[in-house]
């Protein structure tokens, strides 16, 4: 009953120092992803008492906004908390796989609302950002789970000489990604697994990296190693383990969180 009752409400706020150098120092970047709204209850009240009391720089969304339609509501309801409590913040957003269960034209007015709301949605697109007077690219694509992703039109156009970052949902991409190299890729999809077995880790993360990359911060070094790749990048991923709950597939009531706590990140410059 822990894992089904208790845990999934026990939301932390996870803070990640990230040396990427080509950032700028100091800047506070606010990571949501996979929220899964249902309909409004105690989870969302757990999500907003773990978010940063103090400003933020940026604010990402990593998509799975949505567990059903149901959750429309509920998914605007949150984002509209979270543009109250940052207001006038840059915000930008991706499509997870869970808003391409919507039917299109539900799925366009939904992104319409996100955006009257702040949210820049970036799917397969990028924006310019200034942060602590720095000029920053934002890159998004759509959902590479269920292959929506075109990391080339994403990154059409952006300077090589400007400083990225990628906002991909699964972090399934990253080897492709990283020819691109951008500084810094946040992707969320895997939940961490939701359940991890001590000494075993993750019984299952819906990454087709398998258990490889399932959360938490990895350096070009760590990549390098797990990819097998002979070249070194200079990108930094960081995969967060979300807020929502999945299912257990084909038992729709069962949806637990054991050792592996909903997060909220804050993810900070540093050098």
């Amino acid at each position: 009953m822990y894992a089904l009752l208790i845990e999934p409400l026990l939301c932390q706020l996870v803070q990640v120092d990230m040396p990427v150098t080509t950032l700028p120092v100091g800047t506070r970047i606010l990571f949501l992803t996979d929220m899964h709204h249902h309909r409004w209850g105690k989870r969302e009240e757990s999500y907003l008492r773990c978010l940063p009391p103090d400003p933020v720089d940026v604010i990402i969304y990593g998509g799975d906004f949505l567990g059903s339609r149901v959750g429309i509501d509920a998914a605007l309801r949150f984002v509209s908390h979270v543009h109250q409590k940052y207001p006038n913040t840059p915000t930008f957003g991706v499509c997870g796989n869970a808003e391409h269960k919507l039917l299109p034209e539900l799925r366009n007015a939904f992104l319409t609302q996100l955006n009257g709301l702040g949210v820049v949605t970036l799917l397969n697109d990028h924006a310019n950002c200034r942060v602590n007077d720095v000029d920053i690219t934002i890159v998004g694509t759509d959902d590479p789970y269920y292959g929506f992703h075109d990391l080339p039109a994403a990154f059409s156009n952006v300077p090589s000489s400007m400083a990225s970052l990628l906002i991909t949902h699964s972090p399934q991409v990253i080897r492709t990604a990283i020819a691109f190299q951008p500084a810094l890729v946040l992707s969320g999809h895997t939940h961490g697994g939701q359940v991890r077995i001590p000494g075993i880790g993750p019984i299952r993360t819906q990454n087709p990296l398998s258990r490889m990359i399932s959360m938490g911060r990895y350096s070009p070094e760590e990549l390098a190693s797990l990819l097998h790749m002979t070249t070194l990048s200079s990108t930094w991923l960081y995969v967060s383990r979300g807020l929502g709950l999945a299912f257990v597939p084909h038992i729709r009531w069962l949806a637990p969180r054991f050792l592996c706590r909903p997060e909220v990140t804050l993810i900070t410059i540093s050098r």
